[in-house]
């Protein structure tokens, strides 16, 4: 029995190789991040930075109440993350800055799905590198609304684009949800992409 074009072309897609090489750039973006974010995690913070996110998050860990008990210019998304993570963790640097790091890995390679969705898998590895080669403020790992809201923004846009191939309401739903998130960390970028969304 002879195999037709197609069901020999789906065969050779399906081994373990090309099963390999397909997950093969997601795995440098993985390992790339870990390299590089992995050499800044554990540097000094800032004083401006320590007072104007982490001293509050802390504040807020102690019961008080953002807008109430103290000032604070941003939605409060990155004072209740950071509160949460010291109280599970610990009340130090090294637990904020962990828990940026997680952030930082999870939007990289939520960058790289979304830009796979639209130039492809290898092609999506430039943004990538773009991004790792930025080194930012001088300060990497500053504790910023914009560091901890850009997984969901690129979330929000991930499922936009399911959406747009699929026309299922439930993508559109997630894009959504994921827009809301953003607000709460940065409530200025929140209004832009639900404005974009809207308008859309």
């Amino acid at each position: 029995m002879t195999l037709s074009k197609t069901e020999l072309d789906n065969h050779t897609t399906s081994t373990p190789q090309s099963a390999l090489m397909r997950l093969l750039p997601l795995a440098l973006t993985i390992v790339a991040g870990l390299l590089c974010y992995g050499l800044f995690y554990n540097r000094s913070a800032w004083l401006s930075v320590i007072g104007y996110s982490i001293s509050p998050a802390e504040r807020v860990l102690q019961g008080e109440v953002p807008y109430r008990d103290f000032l604070y210019n941003y939605t409060p998304g990155i004072l209740w993350l950071n509160a949460l993570l010291m109280r599970v963790f610990g009340t130090n640097l090294l637990t904020i800055h962990v828990g940026l790091l997680v952030f930082k890995l999870a939007t990289l390679v939520a960058l790289y799905v979304a830009a796979k969705k639209i130039i492809g898998a290898w092609a999506a590895l430039i943004p990538v590198a773009l991004s790792l080669s930025w080194i930012g403020y001088k300060y990497i790992f500053g504790v910023f609304p914009t560091q901890y809201s850009m997984i969901f923004v690129l979330l929000g846009i991930i499922f936009m684009l399911k959406h747009d191939d699929s026309g299922r309401l439930r993508f559109l739903l997630l894009s959504g949800l994921f827009v809301g998130v953003v607000f709460l960390f940065k409530y200025n970028v929140g209004i832009l992409l639900f404005g974009c969304g809207t308008l859309a």
